[in-house]
């Protein structure tokens, strides 16, 4: 059976994968939404991928409408942001302003990752390895 991750005959499914819903009739059909996880009926999606959250009428919406960087949030606030990006105090993603920085700690200008081709110094400052790939 199509989407069934567990089953007890070959028509009654028990649970089905992410993407599908159970239907009252024991089989597993598709959520509509392609970013949807798990969805209660064929349009109401209640988890969704990675970057996007659940509006209020179950639409996968993308988390970069509540703030560009952002990759994981709920319906009014950011919650993680992206390489390159630290959530601020109104729960925004803002850039890292440090060059070279992977993971910073917000307004206070210090690195704590860097990217590839630099490495972290004493003051917090990332410092080119000088290296191309």
């Amino acid at each position: 059976m199509v989407g069934c991750s567990q089953c007890n005959s070959s028509s009654v499914c028990l649970s089905c994968l992410s993407g599908f819903y159970k239907t009252s009739t024991n089989i597993c059909s598709k959520c509509n939404d392609t970013m949807c996880i798990y969805c209660s009926n064929s349009s109401f999606c209640y988890s969704c991928l990675s970057g996007y959250y659940p509006d209020n009428f179950g639409v996968c919406t993308a988390c970069n409408f509540i703030s560009s960087g952002c990759i994981l949030c709920n319906t009014t606030k950011c919650l993680q942001c992206t390489s390159g990006y630290y959530l601020n105090s109104t729960n925004q993603c803002s850039k890292c302003l440090v060059t070279g920085c992977e993971v910073c700690e917000g307004l206070t200008s210090a690195c704590v990752t860097c990217s590839s081709l630099y490495f972290l110094n004493a003051a917090k400052s990332c410092v080119s390895c000088g290296l191309s790939l």
